[in-house]
């Protein structure tokens, strides 16, 4: 509506914008910066990233309980995130988009 227009936000983004920030109204986690980082990261680099998920996974684990709240917040669970790095095929299409 107003604010995409207002705001200057691609269209092609305004959905998944909308439901981040209705995500962060249900539960914003200000305990760690990560939440607000993620939900300040630019749509159009997520194409760019191609994580390798064996050091992601590594570094899930060193995160804090909060912060692997905040990944399963806003929809990287563990489980997603041991899939990607064991190599095993995503099944479910929602989870196919994230990168």
């Amino acid at each position: 509506g107003r604010a995409t227009f207002k705001g200057s936000v691609e269209l092609a983004h305004c959905d998944t914008l909308y439901t981040d920030l209705k995500k962060g109204l249900e539960g914003l986690i200000l305990e760690s910066y990560l939440h607000l980082i993620y939900l300040i990261t630019p749509y159009d680099m997520i194409p760019q990233c191609s994580p390798n998920w064996m050091v992601y996974f590594k570094q899930f684990n060193q995160l804090s309980p909060i912060e692997q709240q905040v990944t399963s917040t806003v929809g990287v669970p563990e489980s997603f995130i041991t899939k990607k790095a064991s190599g095993q095929a995503i099944k479910n299409v929602r989870e196919r988009f994230v990168y």
